[in-house]
């Protein structure tokens, strides 16, 4: 029913607004509605850290897949991956609340990202780190000009947010800037929350 479902649309973007971890449970049966990937993309847009909980697990794993092969956590993996765009970062729990499997690491999961976004970067660590991947990976540049990054900061937490005082802000395209962020997703304490 529309209506019950833009209600619990609205009390889905009320609750997160006071919260920093959004746990997104997900049918397992059902598979991803078109609701959980509005909550998915509500949360990254506001910097939400995300466990994405696969409820039901019990009911579909060895089922058959398309490839009539048992269903695998991986496959779920790819699946989650490809409907939730912009969560590829978020971890993925197995749960079942009707067997209470997987319930208490589910949640120190979701403190696990509580802290991750509260995580910081000293500014020394980051200059080194984009030092680095300049050295090795400059933005391409149709201009002639080589980018350069004058200085780098984190200035602020939940979610950390990362700015950079660069020479010319169009080399760094949105591309680009995906590719630094999975670089600093690699080498800094919150590899599983949004950062800006």
């Amino acid at each position: 029913d529309r209506a019950m479902e833009k209600l619990a649309a609205i009390k889905a973007i009320r609750t997160m607004e006071r919260t920093q971890v959004v746990v997104l449970v997900i049918d397992a049966a059902m598979g991803v509605t078109d609701q959980d990937q509005r909550i998915a993309r509500m949360a990254h847009e506001r910097g939400k850290g995300v466990v994405v909980a696969l409820n039901k697990w019990d009911l579909v794993e060895g089922r058959a897949n398309d490839q009539g092969k048992p269903i695998t956590p991986a496959d779920y993996e790819d699946y989650l991956r490809k409907e939730l765009k912009g969560l590829a970062f978020a971890p993925i729990s197995l749960v079942s609340a009707h067997h209470a499997l997987n319930l208490k690491p589910t949640i120190d999961l979701a403190f696990a990202l509580l802290d991750q976004s509260r995580s910081r970067a000293s500014t020394g660590k980051l200059n080194r780190l984009i030092e680095g991947i300049l050295e090795t990976s400059n933005p391409p540049s149709k201009l002639g000009t080589r980018a350069k990054v004058y200085y780098v900061a984190q200035v602020a937490a939940e979610p950390p947010t990362i700015v950079l005082v660069v020479n010319r802000p169009e080399l760094f395209t949105p591309n680009y800037l995906r590719f630094l962020e999975n670089r600093l997703r690699e080498a800094l304490p919150f590899a599983e929350v949004p950062m800006r």
